[in-house]
């Protein structure tokens, strides 16, 4: 949700500051929601199978939101906000220039974060429900 407020901004000049603002918000708040995602079905599954929380609420915020506050950050060292070079003009701006950084961010951040919160989530959801299958079965909830 967050991420999509930077959509709100068009399509402004590559180089400009609110160019650069749209690129952090996008890349900023995309990989944050994932973690959210993940330390919510995280926190579910600890709920069902265990009967209690492994994380404070004080962990889950400095997780999600400083993880990805690192690779956000990386392309404003090297100036790499803007919009993608190999796109027509009118697109927007996430990042510009240097296609080994951009393949890099993509591989690690982009695909990277996103594939290991699915697999987790999707393991962690397996687990919710074969437990909730089988206490169905074979006993009552307490």
């Amino acid at each position: 949700f967050l991420g999509s407020i930077s959509n709100s901004f068009g399509f402004p000049p590559n180089g400009s500051l609110i160019c650069s603002a749209q690129s952090f918000l996008y890349l900023y708040f995309l990989p944050a929601s994932w973690l959210w995602t993940l330390l919510l079905v995280y926190q579910l599954r600890t709920l069902i199978l265990f009967k209690s929380l492994d994380l404070s609420l004080k962990w889950m915020h400095l997780i999600c939101w400083i993880i990805p506050l690192i690779p956000a950050l990386l392309p404003l060292s090297t100036n790499e906000y803007g919009q993608d070079d190999g796109l027509n003009e009118g697109s927007p701006c996430v990042l510009g220039g240097n296609e080994k950084l951009k393949f890099l961010w993509i591989i690690t951040v982009d695909t990277g974060l996103a594939f290991i919160c699915f697999v987790l989530m999707a393991i962690w959801s397996l687990e919710i429900y074969k437990f909730c299958y089988l206490t169905k079965h074979t006993e009552s909830f307490d």
